[in-house]
């Protein structure tokens, strides 16, 4: 990417992919980049710089959501057509570190936290208005990744007063517990879909590159990033994924491509 960032979103596909938001060196920022399967180019700042938020949709039509500001934890949230980023309702419950499914205008927010170490189960839907308080998560979790759409969406790992490797399903109604990930950890991305997802890099301890699939019943390891890192984002399908940003020892800007 042209800014090493961390804590940033991602959505989109591996030719066609959006990052947004983030920690710089310097500051928590607003900048987005797309990428086109080659190169990253610079795009429009979002209106509220923010870390720790979430993303969904593709590269021309995405959504980003909580995080936090320079000063406080956000329910901001906006959308993007390709050109700019246009202020849309905030998430009913305000929060930093969560995870995000579906696109622009049926999205999926759930976990995070307002304050550190304590931990939300909330899940909210967006119908391309506003936002609704649904079924909670089983786990309250936050520093989690998520994958799938609206109705049929998928959290994995996080933070839940420990490294977790905990899974679940949602129907559009309601959570339910799945086969955990075979490694425990937080800060994670994640792609694909409910049914055929993709799990990699986060800590343990220490920067983590490990990746799993999930083909719907149970976790499968997989051939570890190039680049150990965790706060990252990803887009893409379980097939075709893209990992970007994050922290190594430093804040990075590697991106990689998964096949």
């Amino acid at each position: 990417m042209n800014t090493a960032r961390y804590g940033l979103a991602g959505a989109g596909t591996q030719s066609a992919a959006l990052s947004f938001g983030g920690g710089s060196a310097t500051a928590v920022v607003g900048t987005t980049e797309s990428y086109d399967g080659t190169a990253w180019t610079a795009e429009a700042d979002m209106n509220t710089a923010r870390y720790g938020l979430a993303g969904a949709g593709t590269q021309s039509a995405a959504l980003s959501f909580g995080g936090g500001s320079a000063t406080a934890v956000v329910g901001t949230t906006e959308s993007y057509d390709g050109t700019a980023w246009t202020a849309e309702s905030n998430l009913n419950t305000g929060r930093a570190n969560l995870a995000g499914a579906g696109s622009q205008s049926a999205a999926l927010s759930f976990g995070g936290w307002i304050v550190s170490n304590s931990t939300l189960e909330t899940t909210e839907s967006y119908d391309g208005t506003a936002w609704t308080a649904e079924s909670n998560l089983n786990t309250g979790r936050a520093n989690l990744a998520g994958a799938g759409s609206q109705s049929a969406a998928l959290s994995f790992g996080g933070y839940a007063g420990g490294y977790s490797a905990t899974t679940e399903s949602y129907d559009g109604t309601t959570w339910a517990a799945e086969a955990d990930m075979n490694t425990a950890r937080e800060n994670l991305a994640g792609a694909g879909t409910q049914s055929a997802a993709l799990a990699f890099g986060g800590y343990i301890s220490a920067e983590s590159s490990t990746t799993e699939f999930y083909d719907g019943s149970a976790w499968t390891v997989e051939a570890n990033m190039n680049t150990a890192r965790n706060v990252l984002a990803g887009a893409g399908t379980q097939s075709a994924a893209l990992a970007f940003g994050g922290y190594t020892t430093t804040i990075a800007a590697t991106t990689e491509e998964w096949w």
